[in-house]
């Protein structure tokens, strides 16, 4: 299989790592022949390597244009989980390719289901909103990914109750939908809703402070103080929609903190994201359990539903969130899911459905590699005594 160069690439010696020494670089526009596909260091959500044939070394995926060759499936990896980072990098890779196909509503690493039962088979799964996109021919039965020939599979993810236009229906507004700041009338910010959490014996919406009191963040008040901003849902950019207000009770952002809680007594909300329900949370003390390569899953305004990894376990330290502010954060998680803009405050779970916590800032459009970073929802119990409503 011959694949071209699409931007300098390094060539490593004796294994398909970062941590090897390289030879040489490879300049854009090469050819190289490929022996072989294998698993390697993940680098930006993508841990496909290449054996080169010429030269024995070993190129990371990414730094070539796509292949128009098959060379093999992916069945050749002995461990299941080796084939789980293939299609995951797969999801993540292929995202805006799949987006703008009707009805689309997430892409993941999935298992391949026939009519009502679901195979053992990884499959790349497009997730649609309704049984009329099931059959949809825009989506071909395998995808040539980095060489690997990977099955695909459609499924529905669920009703999408998010943008409804009718706000008095019994539907409730999930997880993972829109909300905004809005002052005297401007949109100030837009972002994702985390969870219902419970203080004390009453429940609010959880959002990130910096998306729901922006208009303080922006000037520098780091708790919330009553000042006539508006919370609404959806976000003003959806504007064919019945939109409706609440408001912000408390809030704070610090070193390992970025909440907002807002009130919830007139606004029907369901404690879930679209077909995956939350099954408990993750304290403090249970965050050793999230070692290197933890399969993660979240859901936002702006990616939607994807999967990844954890990249460095909990805690990662000192990271800077906003450099005009001069803003570090510390006590985060750090992985490979997708996000951009308008994803802060997409709540974050693993296989088993169990809150993690909730996104609040990722690396900057073009950073290679690609890093999310997760605020754990246990220091808000540790702290501030509020917890997931389950």
């Amino acid at each position: 299989m011959k694949v071209v160069v699409a931007k300098h690439v390094y060539a490593r010696i004796g294994s398909p790592s970062t941590k090897e020494q390289f030879a040489y670089y490879r300049e854009p526009g090469e050819a190289l022949s490929i022996v072989s596909i294998i698993q390697g260091t993940m680098i930006d959500g993508n841990s496909i390597w290449y054996h080169c044939e010429d030269d024995g070394f070993f190129y990371w995926s990414g730094g070539f244009e796509f292949t128009q060759n098959v060379l093999e499936q992916p069945t050749n990896f002995e461990h299941k989980e080796d084939r789980w980072y293939i299609y995951q990098s797969a999801a993540n890779e292929l995202l805006s390719k799949f987006r703008y196909i009707p009805g689309f509503a997430g892409l993941a690493a999935g298992y391949k289901t026939l009519g009502e039962q679901i195979t053992e088979n990884i499959s790349l799964i497009l997730y649609v909103n309704s049984k009329t996109e099931i059959q949809n021919p825009q989506v071909p039965k395998f995808v040539n990914y980095r060489g690997f020939k990977l099955i695909t599979d459609v499924q529905i993810l669920g009703k999408v109750e998010l943008l409804r236009d009718d706000p008095d229906s019994e539907l409730p507004y999930l997880m993972g939908g829109s909300i905004a700041c809005v002052k005297d009338g401007k949109q100030v910010a837009s972002g994702t809703r985390s969870l219902i959490v419970k203080k004390g014996n009453k429940t609010y919406l959880l959002a990130s402070y910096h998306v729901a009191c922006a208009n303080l963040f922006e000037i520098s008040i780091k708790k919330f103080i009553e000042n006539g901003a508006e919370i609404i849902f959806p976000s003003l950019k959806y504007y064919y929609t019945e939109i409706i207000k609440s408001k912000v009770i408390e809030g704070e952002f610090g070193t390992n903190i970025d909440y907002a809680l807002i009130e919830t007594d007139i606004i029907k909300f369901a404690n879930y994201i679209p077909n995956k329900y939350f099954t408990g949370f993750y304290h403090l003390s249970d965050l050793k359990k999230l070692v290197d390569g933890t399969r993660l899953f979240k859901y936002g305004v702006t990616t939607k539903f994807s999967s990844g990894s954890v990249i460095t376990a909990y805690p990662v330290n000192d990271i800077t969130v906003d450099d005009d502010l001069n803003i570090m954060m510390s006590g985060l998680i750090e992985c490979d899911l997708p996000s951009e803009n308008g994803d802060s405050g997409g709540p974050v779970i693993d296989e088993d459905g169990k809150i993690i916590g909730f996104i609040v800032a990722s690396t900057k459009v073009g950073a290679n590699p690609k890093r999310t970073y997760i605020l754990p929802v246990g220091h808000l119990l540790h702290s501030y005594h509020i917890e997931p409503y389950l």
